[in-house]
This record gives C-alpha cells, sequence and structure tokens, in this order.
C-alpha cells in the first residue's frame, strides 16, 4: 500500500512491450504480474507501480475468497448506498479485476469514497473502515524516492498535499480523474476527466489545484 514493495513492475505508458501494456491489454493479469520478483528491500524505496495494486488485488481475493468486485459491494458499496451500479474492467470475461485501473461510476458515488474517509472510515454511524486504518492511510509514508527525498506525497494508496495551509487527500487517475477531501474545508470534489498536465508542482499535477480553487468558491458562494 506504501508503493515501496521493491518489485519493479514499471510504469511506462509509452512502452507497447511493457508490463503497463500488457496489465491494460492483455488476458492474463495474475500470470503476467506474478513473474516478478522483489529487488529492493520492501519499505525502502518509494516508486508508484500500478502492479503493487494488482498484488493487493489477489492478496485480497485469497484472503476472503471473494472477487475484489464482491468485497467491495458488500463491504462498501451497499453500504453506502450507492445510487448506481459500477463496473470494473477484468483481464478476460470471469477473470480478475483490473484492480489499478478501469472502476466506473458516476460522479456522486465516487464523492462517498471521499466522504467515507472524511469521516474516518464511518457511514452514518457504521464503521466500515477502523479509523485508525484510515488514519493511517492519510500519513505520509517518508520512504525515499529514486531522489533520496521522503516520500510526503503519498501515503497508503492515498495522494496527500497541501493547499493554503489545508492538508488534502486524493484519488488520481490517469486522465485527470480526482477524488479529492479538503477536511478543514468540509470539501470532497470529484471530476471525471479525460486529460491530465503533466507537469508536477509539489509532485501534484497543477491542475488539481486550480480545480481545488474552484471549488472553495463555489462554497463560498453557496454560504
Amino acid at each position: 500500500m506504501q508503493m515501496a514493495s521493491g518489485i519493479p513492475f514499471g510504469e511506462s505508458y509509452s512502452s507497447p512491450f511493457g508490463f503497463m501494456a500488457k496489465a491494460y491489454y492483455g488476458d492474463e493479469l495474475t500470470e503476467e504480474t506474478m513473474k516478478f520478483r522483489v529487488e529492493k528491500e520492501p519499505g525502502t524505496f518509494w516508486t508508484y507501480e500500478g502492479g503493487n495494486t494488482i498484488l493487493l488485488g489477489l492478496i485480497l481475493k485469497n484472503a476472503t475468497g471473494k472477487t475484489p468486485s464482491d468485497y467491495f459491494a458488500e463491504s462498501f458499496w451497499g453500504p453506502m448506498n450507492a445510487a448506481d451500479h459500477a463496473y470494473w474492467n477484468l483481464d478476460h470475461e470471469g477473470g480478475l479485476e483490473k484492480t489499478f485501473t478501469g472502476f466506473y461510476a458516476t460522479a456522486r458515488d465516487f464523492a462517498r469514497i471521499g466522504k467515507l474517509y472524511m469521516h474516518h472510515g464511518v457511514w452514518n454511524g457504521d464503521t466500515l473502515l477502523s479509523p485508525d486504518f484510515v488514519d493511517a492511510c492519510l500519513q505520509p509514508n517518508m520512504i525515499p524516492d529514486v531522489d533520496g527525498e521522503p516520500c510526503y506525497w503519498y501515503g497508503l494508496h492515498w495522494w496527500l498535499g497541501e493547499q493554503n495551509g489545508q492538508k488534502f487527500f486524493s484519488c488520481r487517475g490517469l486522465r485527470g480523474q480526482y477524488i479529492v477531501g479538503i477536511p478543514d474545508a468540509g470539501l470532497v470534489i470529484v471530476r471525471l476527466g479525460h486529460l491530465q498536465r503533466k507537469d508536477r508542482t509539489a509532485h501534484m499535477p497543477p491542475d488539481l489545484f486550480m480545480y481545488m480553487d474552484i471549488a472553495r468558491s463555489i462554497a463560498a458562494q453557496t454560504n
């Protein structure tokens, strides 16, 4: 969950022969993932790798005996009273969920995920996630990256940052899809996007800060 497994899957989106291409377009996700081995001591080196999220899906399936989609539906989607069905890409019919991508839902239902974390895992009085676990997810893991910089921008599968003195947490899709929670402002923001800037400000896409500014402005006018 820290993105520090020490397994070099590779996160290139330009190579048609890389792991990401096989993960997106191949039909044997488990087989492709299990070809890799640990090369660095786990917990000592941070680098974003979608393969880690695939491993989490496999671990979840082995631990619960349920597919990630069934487990998520029973444990979260149903209890959170999601308004619409969600869909998850599989590597083949009846196969494995691509847990690193391909989860489709409406903006309002995506916002429920942000709201759950804003409320420390408690949904309308029901504890769906341990508050201690949620708090751990939203703490920087501080594991050094390739430049030796302690990772202050990532916790446990959540991107972390600060704007205008207020901390925020976010999910981030390849095409600029975002779920953002700003606890001090009481805001949850969802963007269903198609484009994301490639440059980074404090390890974040600059457009993310723009959307937070817009949300704050709208909230101020509404209040």
